[in-house]
């Protein structure tokens, strides 16, 4: 702005002198004069900014101080206004002293108090984008879960009717007097084919402490074998000492949803890999139950920036799962988040607290 209006300044300047040959100082010597001097910069300054190229000069310039923090905005954009001053207090010279104080404290006044309302205004719609995109977050992470138990139930309609067909078949091969043998070939085939169906995950998760957050690792363990993901579940026997009696209800449901936000991150972070592998692991650490969700990823990951919301190592339009972790976790003291990262692993910690 500061710029802009010293632009505009020159711009005034030049063409009173070309176009009038006035005395610029004898204009500034009258308040009406000095008034009528800034209305007309100003109106210079609003048709500058209309015009294309400085309109797109000045937002690549907001996008770049985007990327600075607060305070060192706060230093630059202060001197910048103390030397920009000095250059053109030549132009106030002839003004007495508390006029141009009162003048320019007004003016001071007005560009704080629009630039107030102006970053309040983008914090309240950035806000709002950011609750907009957690809410979404959160809905879809409930549309994938419930889609994939619409999938499970389908596939064991789908294996009920087949156990009826393969049951009616072995009762006609009892009333048919058919051989023992050929009857045992039949039901061996029958329970190998029954081994490799979805009641591996069933009995993986079973151990797992019910109350949600078995029906979410079981939904995505079928996810991970429908993808071709290689999995591991490990399933401490010391939760037993643990009481999930005092897992009151918004911890458990803050604790699924961070716990799905994990493996969600894991499972889109790996399917792009060749190699694809997947950890989990449940179990107790002193008085707390801790879920690790662990996955390999690709060569040169940034994690140094994580931490932003809405960033994610996955490119735009990612990130804002975490973003959602951040927010339960800054309301709920009973939860906490550990990371650990290796050459060949990251891993996210979910710490659930006094369940003893």
């Amino acid at each position: 702005a500061q710029l802009l209006f010293a632009i505009s300044e020159m711009i005034y300047i030049f063409i009173v002198i070309l176009l009038t040959n006035y005395d610029i100082n004898k204009l500034n010597n009258s308040i009406l004069g000095f008034v009528v001097t800034n209305l007309v910069v100003s109106i210079i300054a609003l048709i500058l900014i209309k015009i294309k190229f400085i309109k797109e000069t000045m937002q690549k310039v907001v996008l770049i101080f985007d990327h600075v923090n607060n305070f060192s905005v706060t230093i630059i954009t202060v001197i910048s206004i103390v030397v920009i001053n000095f250059l053109i207090a030549l132009t106030y010279n002839n003004v007495n002293l508390i006029t141009l104080l009162i003048i320019n404290t007004i003016f001071i006044c007005l560009i704080i108090y629009s630039l107030y309302k102006t970053f309040n205004s983008k914090n309240k719609e950035i806000a709002a984008i950011n609750q907009n995109l957690q809410y979404q977050t959160e809905n879809n992470a409930l549309l994938n879960t419930l889609s994939e138990y619409e999938r499970i139930a389908d596939h064991h309609r789908v294996i009920n009717h087949e156990n009826k067909n393969q049951l009616y078949a072995i009762k006609q091969m009892v009333e048919n007097q058919e051989k023992k043998e050929k009857i045992i070939e039949y039901l061996n085939l029958l329970l190998k084919e029954k081994k490799d169906s979805d009641e591996s995950a069933i009995a993986k998760t079973k151990r797992i402490p019910s109350g949600g957050l078995q029906g979410i690792i079981y939904q995505k363990l079928v996810l991970m074998k429908k993808t071709k993901i290689n999995y591991s579940l490990n399933i401490s026997r010391n939760l037993k000492e643990l009481d999930f009696r005092k897992l009151d209800i918004d911890t458990n449901v803050n604790m699924c949803k961070i716990v799905g936000v994990f493996l969600d991150n894991a499972i889109e972070e790996v399917t792009k890999l060749k190699n694809k592998d997947i950890g989990i692991e449940l179990y107790k650490d002193d008085d707390n139950f801790c879920v690790a969700v662990s996955n390999n990823f690709a060569k040169n990951k940034d994690f140094s920036r994580i931490d932003e919301d809405g960033y994610s190592t996955k490119g735009e339009n990612h990130g804002y799962g975490l973003t959602l972790v951040k927010k339960i976790l800054s309301n709920n003291e009973r939860l906490e988040n550990e990371r650990k990262i290796t050459s060949k692993y990251f891993t996210q910690i979910l710490i659930v607290k006094n369940m003893k």
